[in-house]
């Protein structure tokens, strides 16, 4: 089992029915596997906006995830990761990531450390 796979099965035992997603993100294949559904958007902020709404529907009992490829993809949700952290609102977000080695090198960045400002937790899987 791969880092990946380990995350989709926690989702998939946490009671996640279902991942808004923006491909590529290999967590989205690894999800529906597990019998997770993706839906797919067209948009990086359109997919972080539905998850936000999901979770704001839910009264807090469940929260929306939101997988997107690194890069374009996490700058392009920074806007709805920054309006559910304002508004207190659980959503897991799972940007893409490039190989170890490439990570700081350009043009690749960290994700993590880009949204650091805007999350409660955030941690870089890396085995």
């Amino acid at each position: 089992m791969n880092g990946t796979e380990a995350i989709a099965r926690i989702l998939k035992k946490e009671g996640i029915e279902w991942i808004s997603c923006f491909p590529s993100n290999p967590v989205i294949e690894a999800a529906a596997k597990e019998g997770i559904r993706p839906i797919a958007f067209r948009h990086e902020r359109g997919g972080m906006m539905a998850a936000d709404g999901f979770s704001r529907m839910s009264d807090r009992n469940q929260f929306g995830v939101f997988a997107m490829q690194n890069q374009a993809g996490a700058e392009n949700s920074m806007g709805g990761v920054s309006q559910a952290f304002a508004d207190n609102i659980p959503v897991l977000v799972l940007p893409g990531a490039p190989a170890l080695h490439r990570i700081n090198i350009r043009p690749e960045f960290s994700a993590v450390d880009t949204f650091r400002n805007v999350l409660k937790y955030g941690e870089l899987v890396n085995k």
